[in-house]
């Protein structure tokens, strides 16, 4: 693949999800963002919760760790 192609493609990845963001927050405010018009139920919350704390540690820690067991490099 070209790499123009694959910038093309990122580009409108981002666009699609940019009007998308667009299309689901017109109407909405801060407040509703961080409170969840006090609809949710407890357990989307939790769910939530523990998807956001996997996800910051899957994309911060595990490639570190993964470079870290298989390079010679970094194994002192």
């Amino acid at each position: 693949m070209s790499p123009v192609l694959i910038i093309s493609f990122i580009a409108v990845y981002f666009c699609f999800l940019m009007s998308i963001a667009w299309y689901t927050s017109r109407k909405s405010t801060a407040e509703s963002y961080f409170l969840g018009n006090k609809a949710s139920p407890w357990y989307a919350v939790a769910f939530g919760m523990i998807g956001d704390s996997l996800s910051g540690v899957t994309y911060i820690s595990v490639p570190g760790k993964v470079e870290r067991r298989i390079s010679p490099i970094y194994n002192w």
